[in-house]
């Protein structure tokens, strides 16, 4: 049968627990006003208080000197440590992002990304490209490594997260550059084309106009050929009447297919007693 504890035991252990507790509370204040590298966050069973071990410590140390954002939180995403280049990044005080969870920094659309992070980094080294609210409203894209960090019984996730910010913005600006300079390209090939095709039409139009001289040239020969021909023939045609109306022999000119008369010199006028008239269209 268990004896009953006397007054004097219970005031004393009374006592002792009052101590306890005092230190505790003053524990906790030290840890809120970060006299004591430890960390407390509220949770569903309250306040957990979680504090870093020596080795843990020089890894903190390193972390506050990292010039890429660097964090660690619970296996669940709450954030425990967050050195000075994350709260910049996120444009708000440390104080305002430890205890939180990290979910609460990310964008809804990266909400499944984050947890799947952090399951990963449970095994293995994971990384994802995450993008972060800051303070103010802007938009910090991040490319996000995580890995498993034990202590201990301490178990946490380690966080690097490099800010993309300028180099996605010198990617969109390269991006562009390299746009406007196949359009330039494009516009440069247009516009050679156009001067070929111009040069072409040129080449086309002056090998016209040197065919249409030389065409001209030989019309303007053929012509004068012509005109010599015309001028001959006419010599050659007044010789002819004169001849014809000359002789002293009758000649008639008979049409090869009616053998009728289309042409009589005087002399067989006169031979035969007929006019010009007279004679022409009659079959001999």
């Amino acid at each position: 049968m268990k004896r009953k504890k006397t007054t004097e035991q219970l005031l004393k252990e009374n006592q002792e627990l009052r101590i306890r507790l005092a230190e505790a509370e003053e524990t906790l204040q030290a840890i809120r006003e970060g006299a004591v590298d430890a960390v407390v966050i509220q949770g569903p069973k309250g306040e957990q208080v979680f504090t870093l071990t020596g080795e843990e410590q020089v890894y903190r140390r390193l972390v506050e000197t990292m010039s890429e954002a660097g964090l660690t939180t619970t296996p669940e995403g709450r954030i425990l440590f967050c050195n000075e280049r994350f709260s910049k990044m996120l444009r708000r005080p440390m104080e305002e992002i430890v205890g939180r969870t990290i979910e609460e920094f990310i964008q809804k659309s990266h909400h499944k990304d984050i947890a799947s992070l952090l399951k990963g980094a449970q095994v293995n080294l994971s990384r994802k490209r995450l993008t972060f609210l800051a303070g103010d409203g802007t938009i910090v894209p991040s490319r996000v490594s995580a890995n498993l960090l034990t202590q201990g019984e301490s178990v946490s996730i380690c966080m690097v997260a490099m800010d993309l910010t300028e180099l996605e913005a010198s990617e969109e600006i390269i991006r562009q550059i390299q746009e406007q300079k196949e359009a330039l390209e494009e516009s440069s090939a247009a516009l050679r084309d156009s001067r070929r095709a111009a040069l072409n039409i040129m080449e086309d139009a002056l090998s016209a106009r040197q065919k249409a001289e030389s065409l001209n040239v030989e019309l303007r020969s053929e012509v004068n050929e012509r005109k010599q021909a015309e001028e001959a023939l006419k010599v050659s045609e007044s010789r002819y009447r004169r001849l014809f109306e000359a002789a002293r022999d009758g000649i008639l000119i008979l049409d090869a297919e009616s053998g009728q008369i289309i042409d009589v010199n005087p002399f067989i006028k006169d031979m035969l007693g007929y006019s010009h008239e007279e004679l022409l269209g009659k079959k001999l």
